[in-house]
């Protein structure tokens, strides 16, 4: 995997965000909207100084596991239970009303029922590796709102990717319903060993001389978290699942508190891996023609459809939380991100999508982003400040 022009230029521009983040913070621009412009703009769809290779996959695929992983390891598990509930809830019903929204808005344009739950599936997820960024540079991730949505993002996420490896392997299998039932169990199996392998690498880790050493620890736990990952994305899960579920483990057992100093080493690579993510995610938006009126009005109602089905979700579940929680809630959970860019390239592969509809969820996944990026910090500003913990 030699490294060519494109992955030296990504090298520098991320270097070069992470320089002036301090001063773009200190002038209040929402960063990670610019991060993912500039990602449009450098790339294919913008002047094509760069492109989306091998290498920078790589690196954006280790940002998602190291930003699942800190994102994990700052939970805060007694929140955490309280907010399982609640998150539940607002999960389920973000899912089921995106995704119908989805099935919906696809069948009004073209009666493709393959295509119309795609497009489904597509708006179902949240994308956990976009929402927790937001949330932690707005200081919100260790609040009671920020123990909510994770907890409605990561069952989101969870079940949104069962939700299309059922879709996949019942339309690969031809409605062979007991495959996609076996499925559904070894990803389920397969959740409960990576949780059980790590709670027996924490214990472990936990009575050996490691607590010294911050490089030794801080590479241990990476490992584990990237093994994690790579064992949920085997089963068609994604890779964030797998970060986040070895990360969360380790706060239970206590490793965030005795290993203080490999935490402040996550952190520091947190704000590094967060904007290489956003970075990547404007790169991989390859241009498309504007030339069809009827592609811009598919994309358009599909992005309605994927910012109202969230929204809505927030409000129709009972929740003892203000009126500015509820929106700041809703807009956490409309990005898609490196979902819904999966999705849309996995039906675009399969041929479930056609070209029109795998470029609504493109469209679609980059104005959630930008939405999300831009409102956040926004109506974190001026939200009620409540003490983490």
């Amino acid at each position: 995997m030699p490294i060519n022009i494109s992955d030296a230029l990504f090298i520098g521009l991320l270097l070069g965000v992470v320089l002036l983040r301090p001063s773009m913070e200190k002038l209040r621009l929402p960063v990670s909207a610019l991060v993912i412009l500039v990602g449009l703009v450098a790339g294919p769809a913008g002047f094509s100084l760069l492109s989306f290779t091998e290498v920078i996959h790589l690196i954006s695929e280790l940002a998602v596991v190291l930003i699942l992983f800190y994102a994990g390891l700052e939970v805060q598990w007694d929140r955490f239970i309280v907010a399982l509930r609640p998150g539940f809830c607002i999960a389920m019903a973000g899912i089921v009303l995106s995704a119908l929204l989805g099935i919906l808005v696809s069948l009004n344009f073209e009666t493709n029922m393959e295509q119309a739950l795609y497009v489904g599936a597509a708006l179902a997820a949240t994308s956990i590796g976009l929402s927790v960024p937001l949330l932690k540079q707005a200081n919100l991730l260790n609040t009671r709102m920020g123990q909510l949505l994770l907890a409605a993002a990561i069952i989101d996420d969870v079940i949104a990717m069962y939700f299309l490896s059922a879709l996949h392997s019942t339309l690969s299998a031809q409605g062979d319903l007991g495959r996609m039932l076996f499925g559904l169990i070894i990803g389920a199996t397969v959740l409960v060993f990576v949780t059980l392998v790590n709670i027996g690498f924490a214990r472990v880790l936990k009575k050996t001389y490691f607590n010294q050493k911050a490089i030794a620890v801080t590479v241990l736990l990476f490992s584990i978290a990237l093994a994690s990952s790579v064992v949920t994305w085997y089963v068609d899960m994604s890779v964030a699942v797998g970060a986040f579920l070895s990360g969360a483990v380790m706060a239970w057992a206590g490793i965030g508190q005795k290993f203080s100093v490999p935490k402040g080493v996550f952190e520091r690579l947190f704000s590094v891996a967060t904007v290489a993510f956003f970075l990547a995610i404007g790169l991989q938006i390859t241009a498309v023609s504007i030339a069809s009126k009827s592609l811009w009005i598919f994309s358009i109602v599909v992005t309605l459809a994927a910012i109202v089905g969230k929204i809505i979700s927030v409000w129709v579940i009972p929740l003892s939380i203000s009126i500015r929680d509820r929106w700041l809630l809703g807009v956490t959970l409309i990005p898609r991100g490196e979902v819904g860019l999966i999705i849309a390239a996995l039906g675009f592969k399969q041929a479930h999508l056609t070209h029109h509809a795998m470029v609504a969820v493109v469209v679609m996944t980059v104005i959630t982003a930008l939405i999300a990026a831009i409102l956040v910090p926004i109506l974190a500003r001026g939200r009620v400040s409540e003490v983490p913990g």
